[in-house]
């Protein structure tokens, strides 16, 4: 389950299935997850927490994506 919502704590413990690895990509200026963490803790398979996991995640993923294809490779005209 990816949730990236920006609505804190909208996921609770009952709304996932247990075993579920559950990615918390949300995002509020109070640093609290779509995920309700307490209550999600004993469901999932793998759960990230809020704040940090999944943004440190995503910036890597994103940067060694764009290492990958340098700017020689870009297409920018379609």
């Amino acid at each position: 389950m990816v949730a990236a919502v920006g609505r804190p704590r909208l996921i609770r413990g009952e709304d996932i299935k247990p075993g579920a690895v559950v990615i918390d990509a949300g995002y509020s200026p109070s640093n609290v997850g779509d995920v309700d963490f307490d209550t999600a803790l004993a469901r999932p398979g793998l759960i990230t927490p809020v704040p940090g996991t999944s943004s440190a995640v995503r910036r890597s993923r994103v940067s060694s994506q764009s290492d990958a294809q340098g700017p020689r490779d870009w297409d920018l005209h379609h």
